[in-house]
């Protein structure tokens, strides 16, 4: 057995699912049954008379030793019940709140029923409906689902685990009319055979469910399981895990910010100009908190780290595809890139040049000739492309144009001209992209006009340096010289309450900032740097601009790049 069959894992399938199923478990907290027909096992004391135990001995004292026994029905329960003690009882095991609602079949008002049933559903991140809620009737059923998934629509989409519950026997026209609600709002779900009668979508699983074949201590784990393929990839369930420390450490967080401090908050608000920067610090606050969650949690490490990334390898191997590399001048050497290079590179990492591998060898492999692992990761050229363009966007970028619809807002958020704020002019038919370089501290306090300045982009296919997207949505990608820089300066117009430069919503997609001199152009926003990455950027280009010639001695340069050996004589 080679150095990378032992790397590998007995069962890589069940040891991946016990770890997103533990991300999930960090992370759910809430579930809801609807159903008309609720059950709950009838308990009696062991020692309580009953007519066949009337002769039996009177000498229990009701108190210890005394024990209560389920009390079989007389008649079968029937198939539509639900045994709401058992499933809310493995719910709580799992570490999971599950409520009810029970509406009654007497009662006639089906619009207060349905209200019912959708604000529960509202808060819960698994729901349980029945598919009778009224007897041999689904269309009460039908209309609830119809407004979560009107719900879930206006919020852009959350995760949702929806089950169908039913001791009607499973066909398929059920869920063809669970999944017509679900399309009347434009959200696709697209059916799966596993399990058995199920869709999804990227934030929703529908399924169906048979009281008698699932029953009610089984549906619980199973749910859970279902809803883990939100969590199937190391960053979904490294977000699931990190999002349940949050939720965990939510009362702590709040006691951090207790109420004595409110008269100090209020005084630096109103001596500071402008004063809507101190509700900024407090927002940054809050987010440090968030992020001592997760540390405190050690999230990243449990997700993240070498562990998981070797499940996640073992897990995947079928989808990768070796690849080779050259190196060498002139004559060319060709090296493989497959498990054995993957693991070696996760187990020792690598090195300027080279790294060295499980059998302790080293092998070249320079910056150029490094896109081969994420090809080997990728399955293809073109998917490595695509998924390296995406991550750096997320990683570049802390606000774009194109996500922005994804995100719940009230609507009254607007782009400020600031530090790192990306924009497009197009000037002939012709796109332009510039990047501020303002610093952020010179955005705000502003009165009337304001000269802004911009390092301008220019694009490249090869050696570029940001991805973004186009006002079509197409990848653009931009390199920011720092060396022979193309700076721009433009002036805008500041708003006098808010003191700084704000842009004008034309439409759902489109954000302006329009300048005044030296003429009056409009620039379209298109995204907001990461603050560490915009000073990244800003701190290159004044090394550049703070270079003051040869003040060194060559050979003391080179030294120091460790090229050679100190000698004292």
């Amino acid at each position: 057995m080679n150095s990378a069959a032992k790397e590998l894992t007995a069962d890589p399938q069940e040891e991946w699912r016990q770890h997103i199923c533990k991300a999930t478990k960090e992370f759910l907290k809430t579930a809801v049954v609807i159903d008309n027909e609720p059950w709950v096992v009838e308990q009696v004391s062991a020692n309580t008379p009953t007519a066949e135990s009337a002769q039996a001995s009177s000498s229990n004292t009701g108190m210890d030793g005394d024990e209560y026994l389920a009390s079989p029905p007389e008649t079968p329960i029937s198939p539509a019940r639900i045994d709401i003690r058992t499933i809310s009882d493995v719910f709580i095991e799992n570490g999971i709140s599950c409520s009810f609602v029970l509406p009654e079949d007497n009662d006639t008002d089906s619009s207060r029923k349905k209200s019912r049933a959708v604000s529960a559903a509202r808060l819960s991140d698994i729901t349980i409906i029945d598919w009778f809620l009224t007897p041999s009737d689904p269309s009460l059923t039908l209309q609830v689902i119809d407004k979560i998934a009107k719900q879930d629509k206006d919020c852009n989409g959350r995760l949702r685990l929806l089950c169908i519950y039913t001791g009607e026997t499973l066909q398929e026209h059920m869920l063809d009319a669970v999944i017509a609600e679900y399309q009347k709002h434009s959200i696709a779900l697209h059916k799966s055979s596993e399990p058995n009668f199920s869709a999804y979508c990227k934030d929703t699983i529908i399924v169906l469910k048979n009281k008698r074949i699932t029953s009610a201590d089984r549906l619980p784990g199973e749910l859970i399981t279902l809803f883990s393929k939100f969590a199937d990839g190391l960053l979904p369930s490294f977000v699931l895990a990190a999002a349940g420390a949050i939720r965990k450490n939510m009362h702590h967080m709040v006691t951090r910010f207790e109420s004595e401090m409110d008269a100090a908050f209020v005084a630096n608000r109103l001596i500071t100009n402008p004063p809507g920067d101190v509700a900024e610090l407090i927002r940054e606050l809050f987010v440090a908190e968030c992020d001592n969650a997760i540390g405190f949690e050690t999230v990243a490490d449990e997700y993240l780290d070498i562990e998981p990334v070797k499940k996640w390898l073992n897990v995947n191997a079928s989808h990768f595809k070796n690849t080779h590399y050259e190196v060498g001048e002139p004559l060319r050497v060709s090296y493989l890139v497959d498990q054995f290079t993957i693991l070696s590179l996760l187990k020792n990492g690598i090195n300027d040049r080279d790294f060295v591998d499980l059998n302790n060898s080293k092998q070249p492999f320079a910056p150029g000739k490094r896109v081969a692992v994420s090809q080997y990761l990728a399955g293809s050229i073109e998917k490595s492309n695509r998924i390296e363009n995406k991550f750096s966007r997320l990683v570049a970028l802390k606000r774009e144009l194109h996500e922005l619809s994804s995100m719940v807002s009230t609507g009254k958020w607007l782009p400020t001209l600031t530090t790192g704020t990306i924009l497009r002019l197009n000037t002939e038919g012709r796109d332009r992209y510039f990047m501020c370089l303002t610093p952020a501290c010179d955005s705000l306090r502003l009165s009337g006009d304001k000269t802004f300045v911009f390092l301008e982009g220019v694009v490249k296919q090869k050696g570029y340096s940001l991805v973004v997207k186009s006002l079509d949505g197409q990848l653009v990608s931009l390199y920011f010289d720092n060396k022979r820089p193309l700076i721009n300066s433009f002036i805008f117009q500041a708003d006098s309450a808010l003191g700084r430069v704000i842009a004008v919503k034309q439409d759902a997609n489109s954000f302006m900032f329009t300048s005044s001199q030296p003429t009056s152009q409009q620039f379209q926003w298109v995204a907001e740097l990461r603050y560490s990455r915009a000073v990244s950027e800003m701190a290159k280009l004044a090394s550049n601009w703070m270079r003051l010639g040869i003040l060194d001695s060559e050979y003391l340069r080179l030294a120091s790049q460790n090229n050679f050996k100190f000698s004292p004589n």
